[in-house]
């Protein structure tokens, strides 16, 4: 089922592995996420990707992963904090890199002066 592979290579690319205490591994994807944006993720690649196959509902595609990847979890707890952080950390990188940019525009105008 096509919707299963995706999910496969989504998670493995997506996740971060956590051993737990009890030997089980946990699978996290980012507290930004919800399964709707993962589904919504799924949704845009079928159409982009492949194009001859429907993609599965939302209830087939929640019932697929609560049987097939019970282990995928999506952290609940200070989503709003851990968004924050991932937006902050945005900004700064688009910050630093039209920093570096300008100096570099202005250092080349001056050696080409």
């Amino acid at each position: 089922m096509q919707a299963l592979a995706w999910m496969k290579q989504h998670f493995q690319d997506f996740c971060d592995k956590s051993p737990m205490a009890n030997r089980t591994v946990v699978w996290h994807l980012s507290p930004c996420n919800t399964k709707a944006d993962i589904y919504r993720s799924y949704v845009e690649w079928c159409k982009d990707h492949d194009g001859t196959e429907e993609p599965v509902s939302l209830t087939q595609f929640l019932t697929l992963w609560d049987e097939e990847f019970d282990y995928v979890k999506i952290p609940e707890t200070k989503r709003f904090k851990e968004c924050t952080m991932y937006v902050h950390s945005f900004v700064l990188c688009i910050t630093f890199g039209l920093i570096v940019s300008a100096i570099f525009l202005i250092l080349s105008e001056r050696v080409s002066n």
